[in-house]
């Protein structure tokens, strides 16, 4: 029962990590005089959550290619709002 828990925790953590990025990307996209240097406090988020998927896959509670296409999916998104604002 003790494993459920830390798996929980673990999916837990990967999914507010996300989270976070999202509404980082959605505020840095709806700024319309964003500044290219502000894109790096959402990089290092970038890095965090690809940390907390890693780490969740290392561990089994993500399979590889889930977390493989989650890290892909940020990427587009950060990627998204650099063509939205000419970066």
């Amino acid at each position: 029962m003790n494993c459920f828990y830390e798996v929980l925790d673990r999916y837990c953590e990967f999914v507010f990590q996300n989270f976070q990025v999202l509404e980082a990307l959605d505020v840095l996209k709806k700024k319309p005089d964003a500044a290219f240097e502000e894109i790096v406090q959402v990089e290092k988020l970038i890095a965090e959550a690809y940390s907390v998927i890693d780490k969740a896959v290392k561990v089994g509670t993500l399979h590889r290619y889930t977390g493989a296409r989650r890290k892909s999916w940020l990427a587009q998104r950060k990627k998204a709002v650099e063509i939205h604002h000419g970066w």
